[in-house]
């Protein structure tokens, strides 16, 4: 999750950055470099930033020492090039998250400029780039890749030489031109050479369907900021405008890359009561935040959720129908909070995969000539204080991974939804 924010980093960087470059002890030779990167204000004032705002409280010794290291290996290129050596490595060790762009590298990441894609959303890892999540019916997911599985090379070219703008700019491409990938599947040392065309893909919408005439099914593809309306809009359709109202519910959130914050607050909103605590939320700068079900907690200037909230009768159906939600590795960041808080809350029984595990937030900063510091500031847990980083949240029923058969878009044989349904049968 990636938020825009501007800091008062103040006018006493330098003298705040020097001691801890002080504490390191250096060749005369790597001492010079050090004077010269401390004479582009851009180091003390990214140094600064990280000190603020980055969580955990990270450790600037081994920060400093990374961005010495790296100006170190170009000794006699111009000073601008050192630094920006020196800010890369400071920023990157600190999180596969965590990012120094510089203004070509922010528009390689956030452009599209019409171009195609394959369908993907990727994380600069040691051996290249890890796939977060897929985009479902994409070009990707056509192919049979999976979140989790590793992108070795791109078009013949090294993924781990590569920072994320540049991951980001060569898996898109003219509509209609094919990327050549070498991946390694997660959970699977085989590499595989797959040739995948670059699409215009548009936005998934939310979907709702009838199992038998008793059960419900919604496919939530995206928090984005449609999702109120369109997710009020399916579960009235199950349960309040049918004759017979549904007796159950699958969610599912496979394949879902999260999105909006407050998408993810709603989405587990409608299904809880209003007091119920969705999330946690610690920050440096900001402390402990707890989110409720609450119209509020789910409101924001990019969120509206009155249509899925403020529906009395719809919300007080949402909170009594047994529910099951399916979820894969590809079940990320804010899904993952709507799935922990429903889990918790002894809501939903949880089927499937083990989720990403990706629990922080990422805060986009400005800094001086365009650059950009992109830098985890918060992290997120449950209501309990249990994080998922990392290990992802668990289901309460595990499952091998068995692609769902599509056919014209549409799932028609997946034993994970037939599973779903035979356990809310039961209830």
């Amino acid at each position: 999750m990636l938020f825009v924010k501007t800091w008062g980093i103040g006018a006493a960087v330098f003298t705040l950055a020097t001691p801890v470059f002080a504490e390191i002890q250096y060749s005369p030779e790597t001492n010079l470099i050090v004077q010269r990167l401390l004479s582009d204000p851009r180091v003390p004032s990214v140094l600064q930033a990280i000190r603020k705002g980055y969580h955990p409280a990270p450790d600037l010794k081994a920060a400093v020492s990374r961005c010495v290291a790296a100006a170190s290996l170009i000794p006699d290129t111009p000073v601008r090039l050192q630094v920006d050596a020196c800010l890369r490595a400071m920023v990157g060790g600190l999180d596969p998250h965590s990012a120094y762009l510089s203004p070509q590298d922010f528009d390689r990441l956030t452009e599209s400029r019409g171009e195609g894609t394959v369908g993907l959303e990727v994380r600069k890892s040691d051996l290249g780039a890890e796939i977060v999540s897929v985009m479902g019916g994409g070009p990707s997911a056509q192919a049979g890749i999976d979140a989790g599985t590793l992108i070795i090379a791109i078009d013949g070219k090294p993924t781990a030489s590569m920072s994320l703008p540049e991951m980001a700019s060569v898996l898109r491409g003219p509509v209609g031109s094919v990327a050549s990938l070498e991946v390694m599947l997660w959970k699977s040392s085989e590499v595989l050479r797959l040739e995948v065309r670059r699409e215009r893909i548009r936005q998934a919408n939310i979907t709702a369907k009838l199992i038998d005439g008793k059960l419900g099914y919604v496919r939530v593809p995206q928090l984005s900021a449609s999702l109120s309306v369109e997710l009020a809009e399916a579960l009235q359709s199950l349960l309040v405008l049918q004759l017979q109202p549904v007796k159950g519910i699958i969610v599912d959130l496979r394949d879902c890359p999260g999105g909006l914050l407050h998408g993810a607050i709603a989405l587990a909103a409608v299904f809880l009561p209003e007091d119920a605590v969705v999330m946690t939320v610690v920050s440096r700068l900001e402390g402990e935040q707890t989110y409720r079900a609450s119209l509020s907690d789910a409101s924001s200037k990019t969120f509206d959720p009155r249509p899925l909230l403020e529906d009395v009768t719809l919300r007080a159906a949402a909170q009594k129908i047994p529910l099951v939600v399916l979820v894969n590795h590809g079940t990320v960041s804010g899904a993952e909070v709507a799935v922990a808080a429903l889990q918790e809350a002894g809501r939903a029984y949880v089927i499937g995969q083990a989720t990403f595990g990706l629990s922080s937030f990422q805060t986009l900063l400005p800094m001086k000539d365009q650059y950009v510091l992109k830098l985890t500031t918060a992290v997120m847990s449950t209501a309990s204080g249990k994080s998922w980083a990392g290990q992802g949240v668990q289901p309460d029923l595990a499952m091998p991974h068995v692609p769902a058969v599509r056919q014209n878009g549409k799932l028609t044989d997946d034993p994970w939804i037939k599973l779903a349904a035979e356990h809310l049968a039961k209830r």
